[in-house]
């Protein structure tokens, strides 16, 4: 079935960011200026393997409850981290989904995208940018960090992400601070990447560090021998061995997008991360699996593009920069392709909104749903198979 979008308008939010309206022709290559000197920084790894499993956080009934159901569900969206209206009015949206008695019943979890908090400060900061706003969402919420959580704009920033793990990253059995205070709990992540292994598909959460557009999981900028990069190989070579020739569903989450202001070089804002995408594409060929679907944000609008594979298995990539921060113009046009003619730029919204992905043994469903005040309206749904690496 092809992607449902409906024929309605929907409501433009009051809360616009600048945004570049300009269009070149050229199409998407593979080529990167870099990053700006000093623009990427180190930061903390985690320890170990960096795995999670989902029934570290549910318990064995509800993870045998999401067994019998046949499928898990969970929200997805990025950029959130102002306080806006906007971002109090997509977390309340959301909550509509939740039903808590059985998660598996509605979405389990969110699994935030990047740019939890914005600006200086940002420890003092999630408490209006990201413990209030979220008060009506009761479900865990799982993050990778990215370019803003990641930069140092005061002393109280340094060192990087020391926010994100502070209030992500608690050692086991531990709760952060402002949490306990409003009466959250976090989850204990291994840090600022890693992998969450659930019931039907797995999750291997990345960080693409703090380029303004300049997205990598690995650089010599960085300072660490490429090992998110080494790490991520090693990890999805454990996920091809535990599968045991199995097909499962297997998702990527990063803040930069891989692809991104609609296959152009120029204008249409945040750009895609080809230097990034490769380094993706170089663990997938060396560990020998490849994910069915990766999450993005960082670009402030949804936006999504098909790639296909020489083997002819479909991949999507998704843009859910939809969280709360002002929307960004979407690009055009719709339906470009790349220069080889491997990825088609497939569909795009102006809007905040979210995510929800349903994960079953046999198929991943994604439906992005447009929020805006109280009004909630689904833009598209999109199923791939996962057999066949195609879109049903």
């Amino acid at each position: 079935m092809a992607a449902k979008t409906p024929t309605q308008s929907f409501p433009r939010s009051a809360h616009k960011a600048p945004f570049p309206q300009r269009f070149s022709k050229k199409p998407y290559g593979a080529a990167s200026s870099g990053p700006h000197p000093g623009e990427l920084l180190p930061y903390t790894h985690p320890e170990g393997n960096a795995e999670m499993a989902l029934s570290d956080f549910f318990s064995a009934k509800d993870i045998q409850a999401i067994r019998d159901f046949g499928s898990l569900s969970f929200h997805s969206m990025g950029d959130s981290g102002v306080g806006s209206p906007e971002q109090h009015a997509i977390a309340d949206a959301m909550s509509r989904d939740i039903n808590l008695s059985h998660p598996e019943q509605g979405p389990a979890f969110l699994l935030h995208l990047g740019d939890i908090i914005y600006g200086q400060n940002k420890k003092a900061e999630y408490a209006n940018r990201f413990y209030r706003p979220d008060d009506n969402y009761h479900n865990l919420i799982f993050g990778i960090p990215g370019n803003h959580d990641g930069e140092v704009r005061s002393t109280l920033d340094s060192p990087s992400l020391s926010a994100f793990l502070e209030n992500f990253c608690q050692p086991a059995g531990e709760q952060p601070p402002m949490a306990k205070s409003f009466g959250c709990i976090m989850p204990n992540e291994p840090g600022a990447y890693w992998y969450l292994n659930c019931p039907f598909i797995d999750i291997v959460g990345l960080y693409s560090n703090t380029g303004e557009n300049y997205g990598a999981i690995s650089h010599p900028d960085i300072q660490d021998n490429g090992q998110q990069k080494t790490w991520l190989t090693k990890t999805l070579k454990t996920i091809k061995q535990q599968n045991n020739k199995a097909v499962r569903a297997l998702l990527f989450a990063v803040h930069h997008p891989p692809y991104a202001s609609g296959l152009q070089e120029g204008g249409f804002g945040h750009p895609g991360n080809p230097d990034m995408l490769k380094d993706l594409d170089d663990c997938c060929t060396a560990a020998g699996i490849w994910p069915h679907a990766v999450l993005a944000a960082h670009s402030h609008n949804y936006q999504r593009y098909m790639r296909t594979l020489s083997s002819k298995r479909v991949i999507p990539y998704f843009v859910v920069g939809t969280g709360g921060i002002g929307t960004q113009n979407i690009p055009a046009p719709i339906g470009a392709k790349s220069a080889d003619g491997s990825v088609r730029f497939a569909n795009a919204l102006e809007s905040h909104g979210f995510l929800t992905t349903s994960a079953s043994k046999d198929q991943l469903t994604f439906t992005f749903t447009a929020a805006v005040d109280t009004h909630r309206s689904i833009f598209e749904t999109i199923t791939m198979d996962l057999k066949t690496g195609q879109q049903v």
